[in-house]
């Protein structure tokens, strides 16, 4: 599965604040980012693939998502955003 995609999926996984989570990557069918998106590939090049996450937050994806200051909303965008910067590399 083309890593887009995958993001693409995790958003809809998650598409409910009660189904997001912080510090884990699962909790009682409740996801974050990283663990949403690997529901749907295991190729998760963070460094290069999840660069969009560095302009919202210069510590990374699980940082990010783990943050009190992040929203279930900004999670959903980060994970559109890779999506789109994903696709623009044919990944």
């Amino acid at each position: 599965m083309k890593f887009s995609t995958a993001c693409r999926k995790a958003a809809k996984l998650i598409d409910a604040p009660e189904k997001w989570c912080r510090f884990s990557y699962s909790n009682n069918g409740r996801y974050c980012a990283v663990g949403a998106i690997m529901q749907y590939t295991t190729t998760v090049d963070f460094g290069r693939l999840c660069s969009p996450c560095l302009y919202l937050s210069p510590w990374g994806v699980p940082e990010f998502n783990d943050d009190p200051n992040t929203t279930h909303a900004d999670v959903l965008f980060l994970l559109f955003l890779m999506a789109e910067a994903a696709e623009s590399e044919g990944l």
